[in-house]
């Protein structure tokens, strides 16, 4: 009995880690690093600004040929938009895109790149 405990959680812990991956991501904006955590759940992908203090809770839109597709709602102030990035599981690099809401008068959107690695 014991040993089919001590199967079932083994089996549980391992399943767990399988779904949920923790990086550590970082990219340059105006010459300045900017790092951030990423933990990838079943169906979501939060992001983590120990700088800048913010949470962003993301859907995974697609996970498909080694790439992570997820996205969230922007909203700052009276300027909305959508930011969505692409994660290449294999190299761990990623590319997001902000688009923000054609009303904004001046053009904010922007497209960063960068690169993450795991630490669990």
């Amino acid at each position: 009995m014991k040993k089919l405990i001590f199967f079932i959680l083994s089996t549980l812990l391992i399943c767990n880690k399988l779904m949920a991956n923790e990086l550590s991501c970082s990219y340059k904006w105006k010459d300045e690093i900017r790092s951030f955590f990423l933990d990838i759940k079943k169906n979501e992908v939060i992001s983590k600004s120990d700088t800048y203090k913010i949470t962003v809770r993301a859907n995974i839109i697609q996970d498909i040929n080694n790439h992570l597709y997820f996205g969230a709602v922007v909203v700052s102030g009276k300027d909305n938009g959508y930011r969505l990035t692409i994660l290449n599981k294999e190299t761990l690099q990623f590319r997001e895109m902000v688009l923000h809401d054609p009303k904004v008068e001046f053009q904010t959107s922007a497209i960063i790149e960068g690169s993450c690695y795991k630490i669990n």
